[in-house]
């Protein structure tokens, strides 16, 4: 009988054990998936990134797009209040867009274009990018971060890049070095660490969005706009 007893305990331990590792093994998939998991989109049928509506601008040439931000947060609810405010000024501005989805990371850049009174028109591109896991709208230097580099490594980078621009206009006569050097050339540009980098994330690449205007003749009557991706990390 004693025998019988023990034998019992033994065989209620084992299952006892057993049961304990399966919830265990059950609590660790829970966190694993969490820690997987992407935010909730506010609406399923639609990608992370979609136009709501959109309208011919009164140059009878451009569409103007209102972009949402599918996330279900507060960070994307306040970027789509500033979209649909800039949307709205119809007379005045002009709003397109484009975004990147990588891992789990989501790159919207858009450039407003302001038409005030009848003179020339004021481009501005700038980027958001989000967490998919949280919803939230990271900082430059989170963004960073995960690249392993360093606002002041990101500019060495960017401004190399942009003297190769500058000396290839000079090149094709653009421009003339001894009016406007490049130290000149960044200060027009505003190309200085002291902008804002606007940064995308992309095929696990990192770059910086710059847009601006380039004029086709002396009067400064024609022109467009050349919006530039310079490459701070490739593939990392």
């Amino acid at each position: 009988m004693k025998e019988e007893f023990l034998k019992a305990i033994k065989e209620n331990k084992i299952i006892v054990i057993l049961l304990i590792v399966c919830v265990v093994l059950f609590i660790l998939s829970k966190l694993v998936n969490h820690a997987n998991s992407t935010m909730e989109r506010l609406d399923a049928k639609e990608d992370y990134v979609y136009t709501k509506e959109s309208y011919l601008f009164k140059d009878g040439k451009n569409q103007s797009t209102l972009p949402v931000v599918n996330l279900n947060s507060s960070d994307a609810k306040t970027l789509n209040q500033e979209f649909e405010e800039m949307y709205q000024d119809k007379d005045h501005i002009l709003l397109n867009y484009s975004f990147q989805v990588t891992n789990d990371l989501l790159s919207v850049a858009y450039c407003k274009t302001s038409f005030l009174d009848d003179t020339t028109p004021i481009f501005e591109i700038k980027t958001a990018v989000f967490s998919l896991k949280s919803g939230k709208l990271l900082s430059t230097d989170e963004i960073l971060k995960r690249f392993n580099i360093t606002k002041e490594e990101a500019w060495k980078k960017i401004s190399t890049q942009m003297e190769s621009y500058y000396n290839r206009l000079v090149e094709k006569g653009s421009l003339e070095k001894a009016e406007c050097d490049f130290s000149c050339f960044r200060r027009w540009k505003k190309w200085t660490s002291k902008e804002p980098l606007q940064l995308y994330v992309e095929e696990n690449s990192l770059s910086h969005f710059q847009s601006w205007t380039v004029y086709m003749n002396d009067e400064m009557e024609d022109f467009q706009v050349e919006n530039t991706k310079f490459l701070i990390v490739e593939e990392a």
